[in-house]
């Protein structure tokens, strides 16, 4: 009886420990996701379902329409005068809430202060005819002036709106309804860049996955 009770225990010992293996394990992964952090500076992009989003996507052949940039867990998007909006927020617009986080080669933390010293600068009223200037601003063209500023580039490959495709139903609807029931000539040579031209930047490098946990403390930011 002894030796049943003996082995009995071991068996509870054993799958007590395995069980405490397990749970472990748990928070741990818990733990790596939670120190997901991305960095100031980082550009974030995601899948807009708006109207204008639409004309933009048979534009461009893309569905990534909207950018910004990341700031202390909020991000920084022209979207009529600049905002500072949650990350969650941000990313619970976008289609199936998908999203990609790009990190420029060139940035490093010291640009930190500089950035965010800029920001008022780009408080504009939104362009709703994407038109190269500073008294408005859109969200891409935000982006790319930002760091330019910053690193004396800008994100992206400039184009024009003869690159774009604009014999499509939504394109055509926009600019009736923004250009022509406005009598506002439409630029075919007007300088744009595109949230996609950005993503493509052979200086942005995809840190979407990436989780940093320096020293048991989540790092980042």
């Amino acid at each position: 009886m002894k030796h049943e009770i003996h082995i009995s225990s071991v068996h509870n010992i054993y799958y007590v420990g395995t069980f405490m293996k397990y749970i472990l394990l748990l928070f741990t992964l818990l733990f790596c996701i939670s120190g997901r952090t991305y960095q100031t500076g980082d550009i974030v992009f995601i899948k807009s379902q708006t109207a204008q989003s639409q004309a933009l996507r048979e534009a461009t052949g893309s569905e990534w329409t909207h950018v910004g940039v990341y700031i202390d867990g909020k991000i920084a998007e022209e979207t009529g005068g600049l905002k500072l909006t949650d990350f969650t927020a941000f990313v619970a617009r976008s289609k199936n809430k998908e999203f990609k986080v790009f990190r420029h080669r060139e940035y490093t933390k010291a640009l930190d202060h500089k950035l965010k010293s800029l920001l008022p600068k780009y408080n504009k009223p939104y362009d709703i005819y994407f038109e190269w200037s500073n008294d408005r601003m859109y969200c891409s063209e935000f982006v790319y002036k930002l760091y330019q500023e910053l690193i004396g580039v800008g994100v992206g490959r400039l184009q024009t709106f003869n690159d774009m495709n604009l014999d499509t139903p939504a394109v055509k609807e926009l600019i009736k309804q923004r250009y022509i029931k406005n009598k506002k000539p439409f630029n075919y040579d007007e300088t744009i860049i595109t949230p996609v031209s950005q993503m493509r930047d052979e200086n942005l490098v995809d840190v979407t996955s990436e989780i940093y946990v320096r020293g048991g403390v989540t790092g980042g930011g």
